[in-house]
């Protein structure tokens, strides 16, 4: 079963509460690793996450609790953290 009414308006005002901050716009849609020439996204990000996919979900039906939703969402900053810090992109020179 779905999220309830009123647990999907919750959640929705959340999503548009986050892509409201100017700092979320790269979250908004999927990495797009090949266009980017992230050649080693794939294999360090085995379960790619982006809010409106996380929107399509919500819309979908496809979370049945809120801890299911909050996973997705913890999940777009996780791989952000883990693709960045695994990378040499961010150590001083």
């Amino acid at each position: 079963m779905p999220l309830n009414p009123d647990q999907y308006e919750l959640v929705k005002s959340l999503i548009v509460t986050i892509e409201a901050i100017p700092d979320s716009e790269p979250f908004h849609v999927p990495v797009d690793w090949e266009d980017l020439d992230l050649r080693d996204y794939p294999d360090l990000i085995k379960n790619p996450m982006d809010l409106g996919t996380l929107k399509r979900n919500i819309d979908a039906g496809k979370y049945c609790t809120f801890e299911q939703c909050f996973k997705d969402l913890a999940l777009i900053w996780d791989n952000c953290k883990s693709y960045n810090f695994s990378t040499d992109m961010y150590k001083l020179a």
